[in-house]
């Protein structure tokens, strides 16, 4: 015998372990064959038969079909929503079309101070123009026939009976400069209105004698003057200048002595003043008087700029009066030969909401035109 008492396991397969394992198998088989007998024995339901296959492609036709006719009915929808919109801007356009208007023509015109003869020449050239452009309606600045004040604004015009210093200005009637009105000038330029068929608003120094007191002689009295010319050549409103400027016409000028400027036109009722009036409060009471239109002839003096009055100042008053407005100032072709004057250029023409349709620039002569709506007489509160 060994000294080692001890004995060692047996590495022999357990005989015990048989039964077990056979009835494990014999366990798993039978669950098999049952579970395959349980299939074959199930109703096959779960395999789609062709009506059903046919009723699933039916609902999804029909679920596309209406899917497509949703978007058909947005589609009509939003096209007659489009239709609805272009037959209201339509209408719209066609009444624009249809609501009467105007052209007006604003004439910025550099006057020859004294120089009558050359200064008709030039305006109506300046006048065809603007008729050439559609005008019926055309404005010249404040005493553009005979000029307002030398360029260089030192030198105005003087009635010598009442201004005898000639340091006070440049005689009146020696210049020969003023005329009466029907005179000459309306005379001309009535000619022109009727050729051209247009309504023309011009400005001449105006002369009227009056006769004298208790047997004294005859004086002359000189206003600062616009007349509205009609298609026909007549005049349809004479106005005179009710509010001077002392630096400019109130050496030579009465006070306007006619009233307010408002007269009837085939474009409506158009009030008309000059220059000074505007800032004196005419306008309002022009509009109390049924105006639609200012026409405003200017010969700007003022150390304003003037682009401070006609492309701010002057649109703002335009839209709280709410009345159009056609604003025709003087101009000057050579600033060299204005020196330090100021005042010039910057005519413009503005819609009842103060937009600037047309503005001038600062300098030489030039024709503005733009259209401006018009209430017939009919059409007239």
């Amino acid at each position: 015998m060994s000294g080692d008492s001890t004995r060692k396991p047996s590495r022999r397969f357990p005989v015990w372990f048989l039964p077990v394992l056979g009835a494990s198998f014999v366990c798993m088989l039978g669950a098999a064959v049952t579970m395959t007998l349980a299939r074959l024995d199930a109703p096959p339901s779960e395999v789609p038969s062709d009506e059903e296959r046919l009723r699933t492609w039916e609902e999804a036709q029909n679920a596309e079909l209406q899917e497509i006719d949703r978007a058909l009915g947005e589609s009509a929808r939003l096209l007659a929503e489009f239709g609805r919109k272009e037959e209201e801007l339509r209408a719209r356009m066609e009444l624009e079309r249809a609501a009467p208007s105007v052209r007006v023509a604003a004439i910025q015109f550099a006057s020859e101070f004294g120089n009558v003869a050359g200064n008709r020449e030039r305006l109506i050239a300046l006048i065809r123009l603007a008729a050439q452009n559609g005008a019926r309606l055309i404005v010249m600045p404040e005493c553009a026939i005979a000029g307002y004040l030398s360029v260089d604004h030192r030198t105005a015009w003087r009635d010598p009976v009442r201004r005898p210093d000639p340091r006070d200005g440049r005689s009146i009637v020696e210049a020969g400069v003023a005329d009466t009105v029907p005179g000459e000038n309306t005379q001309a330029f009535g000619a022109l209105a009727k050729e051209l068929d247009v309504h023309l608003v011009i400005t001449p120094l105006e002369r009227v004698e009056r006769a004298g007191e208790e047997g004294a002689a005859p004086r002359i009295d000189y206003f600062n003057t616009a007349v509205l010319l009609g298609p026909d050549g007549r005049i349809l409103c004479h106005y005179r200048k009710l509010h001077l400027w002392p630096p400019g016409d109130a050496t030579w000028a009465q006070p306007g002595d006619r009233g307010l400027g408002v007269c009837e036109t085939p474009f409506g009722k158009l009030g008309l003043l000059i220059c000074y009036d505007l800032s004196a409060g005419v306008v309002p009471k022009l509009k109390e008087a049924g105006a639609r239109m200012i026409l405003y002839p200017v010969g700007w003096v003022h150390p304003q700029p003037p682009e401070d009055w006609f492309e701010r100042m002057l649109p703002e008053k335009v839209k709280e009066w709410g009345l159009p407005l056609v604003a025709a100032n003087w101009s000057v072709d050579d600033r060299s030969k204005a020196g330090a004057a100021f005042g010039y250029g910057f005519s413009g023409i503005y819609a009842a909401d103060g937009t600037i349709l047309y503005g001038a620039g600062p300098d030489g002569s030039e024709v503005l035109c733009a259209d401006l709506p018009v209430e017939p007489p009919g059409k007239q509160p």
